[in-house]
């Protein structure tokens, strides 16, 4: 059976099977997502002499939180074995802004072209069926799968769209079941140890989830060969309806013309016929045995970031007084930083697992080219006195940040003018501007929501984030601040 399957699969792909390694039959939990061009032949023969730059793309453009797999003419793939429902949730954002970024940078040679992504779990059955390439975009040989849910997935990405995401059905029940955990503690169907898993979680999972759930769009059934025995099988899109990257005039799904349809997301406060509605779709085509089978291999264990070992998760934000006129320090964020640009705030310092007063310290003066006086907690043996903390954003992660009261140190007593310009004269290149500022100075400043703020994070990693206006300030993105007396 095995050497019919090695020469089925040589005369299938039209390269070599690697015959010396064994066979191995076991299951893992995959993770494989498609980007592909949107009407790719027609884009050939309209630009046949543009093609290859808009492949050039396609293949260099990587995406850096999953492992590349293979490349079909016009279409790469992705994969990553898996075991935490944090990495699937949070690759469908990842997902929509590599396709963005895509788009973009296509859009440079072809003004008219869009991409298109297929998001899909498998469980696989094998995971030795090695083959050699037969093409050469610097990549590593890659591993071949085989295994019914690779099959659906493929079918799957038949059924994607113009800038959107199209995600399988089984993730779609994960994020509505864990949605349903969170609303009714008490629901116990499936996956008792994956509920255990997520159960102390925080409650900010939960708002995401929600988030995430909002722009998860059931757009219609189809048939899919081979899958399901034929049976419709429910086509999810994911996309944002308040951006340009919803429906568009000339898409179709199946035929059926999509524009003016009424299409609806997922609203988590009435979910429960959403949920029930997938859940008996999954009973009748005997989908729950592998759902069961896909949350033994899942929790909400590890990171989303790849290397995300070691890495600070930890910030402290200082808010620095002049002691003159007891005014507090902000500064407005260079227009060359990654992250939130020209927004105005107090600065910041990771935890580095030392002495963190002195890195404050350090910091500071190495940034505005000032001396601080940290106040401090004798009942806490002299550590640092916080008066609140917020939730930031980077690498399009959460990141708690605890927030911290200074003195400004100078030999001489300075007005805000004075000291704003002796700043200015000292501080390093990653801020443009400083000012000293009251409560009834900001009040007409723009504030910041956190999902604003994570929306930028995210976009950050691709570089497609756009400045924010001058009069933004991150200080007051009071939906993240607790705690403190804003």
């Amino acid at each position: 059976m095995q050497d019919e399957r090695k020469s089925i699969l040589i005369k299938n792909k039209g390269i070599d099977f690697d015959s010396n390694e064994p066979i191995k039959n076991e299951k893992q939990l995959m993770l494989f997502l498609s980007f592909d061009i949107t009407d790719s032949s027609k884009q050939k023969i309209n630009h046949p002499e543009k093609w290859p730059r808009i492949i050039d793309v396609l293949v260099k453009t990587k995406f850096q939180y999953m492992n590349y797999w293979k490349f079909n003419g016009d279409e790469i793939l992705y994969k990553r074995s898996i075991n935490n429902l944090d990495f699937i949730c949070r690759i469908i954002d990842r997902a929509n802004l590599h396709l963005k970024r895509l788009k973009a940078e296509m859009e440079k040679i072809i003004d008219d072209i869009s991409v298109k992504a297929t998001l899909w779990l498998a469980l696989s059955e094998n995971d030795a069926a090695h083959y050699k390439r037969n093409f050469s975009f610097g990549f590593e040989d890659e591993i071949d799968y085989v295994g019914k849910n690779i099959d659906e997935g493929f079918r799957l990405t038949k059924c994607s769209s113009m800038n959107k995401v199209a995600i399988d059905p089984k993730i779609v029940f994960i994020i509505l079941d864990a949605c349903m955990f969170y609303k009714q503690r008490n629901n116990r169907n499936l996956a008792i140890n994956f509920y255990k898993s997520i159960e102390s979680c925080e409650d900010s999972f939960y708002e995401y989830l929600s988030e995430l759930a909002a722009k998860i769009h059931l757009v219609g059934y189809v048939k899919c060969k081979g899958v399901w025995n034929d049976s419709p099988y429910p086509i999810y899109w994911f996309y944002d309806n308040t951006e340009p990257t919803g429906i568009r005039y000339n898409e179709y799904l199946n035929g059926e013309h999509l524009w003016q349809k009424s299409i609806s997301s997922f609203d988590v406060m009435h979910i429960d016929s959403d949920y029930a509605n997938l859940y008996s779709i999954f009973k009748q085509m005997n989908v729950l045995p592998e759902i069961n089978e896909l949350y033994e291999l899942l929790s909400f264990q590890g990171n989303l970031e790849m290397s995300a070992a070691g890495k600070a998760n930890l910030y402290y934000m200082v808010v620095c007084t002049n002691p003159v006129t007891n005014k507090v320090m902000i500064a407005r964020r260079s227009s060359q930083r990654k992250h939130l640009k020209n927004v105005w705030d107090f600065g910041n310092v990771k935890y580095q697992n030392i002495n963190m007063n002195d890195t404050i310290v350090k910091e500071y003066k190495n940034t505005f080219g000032i001396d601080i006086e940290l106040e401090i907690d004798n009942n806490r043996g002299g550590n640092l006195k916080p008066f609140g903390y917020c939730t930031i954003y980077r690498n399009g992660r959460p990141h708690n940040s605890i927030l911290c009261h200074a003195t400004i140190k100078h030999p001489n007593m300075l007005d805000d003018e004075n000291l704003a310009e002796y700043i200015l004269r000292h501080k390093s290149d990653a801020y443009d501007d400083i000012r000293f500022v009251s409560a009834e100075d900001v009040a007409g400043f723009h504030s910041l929501t956190l999902e604003e703020i994570r929306y930028d994070s995210e976009r950050a990693e691709y570089g497609i984030n756009e400045p924010f206006e001058d009069d933004t300030c991150i200080m007051y993105f009071a939906d993240s601040i607790k705690g403190a007396n804003h």
